[in-house]
């Protein structure tokens, strides 16, 4: 039995304010609304999630004190907290806040520690250390689940001539433009459903379950509805950086493995031929100066929608390959229409 609508929006928003993200949290807050959810079980969905979160920081608390020694068993016996708090106080808070994803507390703890005199050197370690413990944290809960196999889509974006801009701008605005994009592209992620699987350098890898991506060509849409963002802020771009960026993309489903990898900086990773096959469809599009390909399996799932249109491209052996692979095109018919809520 599936979930409905109102129980995952209601599930969503209680992981959303557990997991600190202030997008998540609105986007699902007003996603439950239009599903009928009321305002009395939102605030019972995220009485729990923050029960949850309390008790879990609790058993930690605990964790740590029985394993401290005997006299730090009771709660009397906690050390007091120091305020206020000295260089390393300073730095675990910064630390702790980009653990549990709180942006406003990450900005005001790096203010603090600037001001304090901290090195960027160690601002820049702790929050490496930060990011390296969450990804332990997500390892060690998924290490005990086996790996799985399921369908799911996923979309290769790349900036548009990325070479090109990289020379012109220089390595620090490059990086600028980059996070820029990646920041415009953030709610729309989220409103379509998608999940990032990678960030590789000015390429951006998302996913989505067969459901949530074939839903009113999510996958597909996607793409559009961004460029048309990047598009509608050209101003900024130009006066920030000199340029219009654009992506393009190449879209292929397919069977994956899920599952744990690594061990210094674990994550979990999609196995399966779906993604080199998408990777290659992307490198097709650049060669054939295409905003979006999709392989025939995507435009045989694919829903009749009024606003984007699939026609034939060529059938093409990717490098790599040895069978021969069909790819489509995708036209949208109208901006406006895709600015519309996705299903």
């Amino acid at each position: 039995m599936s979930l409905a609508s109102a129980e995952r929006e209601l599930i969503a928003l209680g992981i959303s304010v557990a997991a600190g993200c202030k997008p998540c949290t609105s986007h699902h807050l007003r996603a439950a609304r239009e599903a009928g959810v009321t305002d009395e079980e939102m605030m019972e969905a995220v009485a729990v999630a923050v029960s949850v979160r309390t008790h879990a920081t609790e058993v930690m608390e605990r964790f740590f004190l029985a394993r401290l020694g005997p006299r730090w068993r009771s709660k009397q016996g906690r050390p007091p907290r120091l305020d206020p708090p000295g260089r390393v106080g300073v730095l675990v808070s910064l630390g702790v806040a980009h653990a549990v994803n709180c942006t406003s507390s990450v900005r005001r703890h790096r203010g603090t520690a600037v001001a304090a005199g901290i090195p960027h050197a160690d601002i820049d370690t702790v929050l490496k250390l930060a990011r390296h413990i969450k990804g332990r944290g997500a390892y060690h809960v998924e290490k005990y689940a086996p790996p799985t196999t399921d369908e799911r889509v996923f979309l290769f974006l790349d900036l548009t001539d990325s070479t090109g801009i990289a020379e012109r701008l220089g390595h620090e605005d490059y990086s600028r433009l980059i996070r820029a994009c990646y920041h415009d592209l953030t709610d729309l992620v989220i409103r379509y459903r998608a999940e990032i699987y990678q960030y590789v350098g000015d390429e951006v890898v998302l996913s989505w379950s067969l459901a949530d991506g074939l839903a009113d060509a999510n996958c597909a849409r996607i793409l559009f509805v961004f460029r048309d963002k990047l598009a509608a802020r050209r101003e900024k771009y130009e006066a920030s950086f000199g340029i219009q960026p654009s992506f393009r993309g190449g879209a292929d489903l397919g069977p994956v493995t899920r599952a744990d990898v690594g061990g210094v900086s674990p994550e979990i990773a999609y196995h399966g031929d779906v993604l080199n096959t998408a990777s290659r469809i992307l490198g097709l599009a650049k060669a054939h100066q295409e905003p979006l390909l999709i392989s025939g399996r995507v435009r045989d799932a694919l829903p009749t929608v009024p606003d984007l249109l699939t026609r034939f491209v060529a059938d093409v052996v990717p490098r790599g390959k040895s069978e021969q692979l069909r790819v489509y095109g995708v036209d949208p018919i109208t901006s406006e229409s895709l600015t519309a809520e996705p299903a």
